[in-house]
C-alpha cells in the first residue's frame, strides 16, 4: 500500500529535499548548549528556512514532555508535538516530529525539529 504525499499531486513543483547535515550541530538556548549530535538531517522545503531534524536521543528524556497538539502538512504528514523544558521553563509545542510521514519524507520519521524562536540549531 502506497503512502505518497497528496500535496505533490496539486503542487508538483513544490520541493522537499532531505539530506545529511555536513557535520555536527549544536542546539543552544540563549547561548547555552543544551544538545549536540553528529547525526542531523536538513530539510529544505520550498522557500522556507532550512530545518534540522535530530535523532530522538539528542535531547535528555527529562527535557521533553508529550503534547496532544498536532498539525498537518500535505507533503510530510501529521506532525506530533512535544513541550521543551529548560531551566524550569516549559516551552509549549516547541518540538515536533513525524511519526508516520509520507514516503517522500521517510528519512525524518521519529526525528525531532525545534522552532528557531525557541532554540538555535547550528553547525559546530
Amino acid at each position: 500500500m502506497s503512502n505518497n504525499a497528496p500535496g505533490f499531486a496539486k503542487h508538483p513543483n513544490h520541493t522537499v529535499e532531505i539530506s545529511k547535515a555536513l557535520g555536527p550541530v549544536a542546539v543552544t538556548i540563549n547561548g547555552q548548549e543544551i544538545a549536540r549530535t553528529g547525526e542531523a538531517l536538513t530539510l529544505a522545503e520550498a522557500n522556507y528556512p532550512i530545518a534540522y531534524y535530530l535523532p530522538k536521543d539528542t535531547f535528555p528524556d527529562d527535557m521533553l514532555q508529550p503534547s496532544d497538539y498536532t498539525t498537518y502538512c500535505p507533503f510530510k504528514g501529521t506532525a506530533s508535538y512535544l513541550h521543551l523544558v529548560h531551566e524550569g521553563k516549559v516551552c509549549e509545542n516547541a518540538v515536533w516530529c513525524y511519526r508516520e510521514p509520507y514516503e517522500e519524507a521517510l528519512e525524518i520519521k521519529d526525528r525531532l525539529a525545534i522552532y528557531p524562536n525557541v532554540a538555535t540549531v547550528s553547525p559546530v
